[in-house]
């Protein structure tokens, strides 16, 4: 299983690096630099492994890697849109 766990880690850096590259990580989304960057690759890790360990807890250890691939794709578009929708929505609200 620690490999399995290594395996989905990697997914999941992949996956990050994957979206920064096609522009829909945390950077295009207006986390500026680095932080950006590691937004995008801490998300695609986490997503992936908690994909990962659904699938396998789920499924069986046969299908615990795409199910990893599938949620880590999920997880690197979905969340820097919800983050920048939540922020947005943050700072339209008047101060108080």
């Amino acid at each position: 299983m620690v490999q399995l766990t290594l395996l989905w880690m990697n997914v999941g850096v992949i996956l990050g690096a994957l979206a920064q590259g096609a522009r829909v990580g945390f950077s295009a989304r207006g986390m500026s630099g680095a932080n950006g960057w590691l937004a995008s690759l801490a998300v695609g890790v986490a997503f992936a492994l908690l994909g990962g360990w659904a699938g396998t807890l789920l499924f069986g250890r046969l299908y615990g890697t795409p199910t990893a691939l599938w949620v880590g794709i999920l997880g690197v578009v979905v969340a820097p849109w919800l983050w920048a929708r939540l922020r947005r929505r943050n700072i339209a609200t008047p101060a108080e």
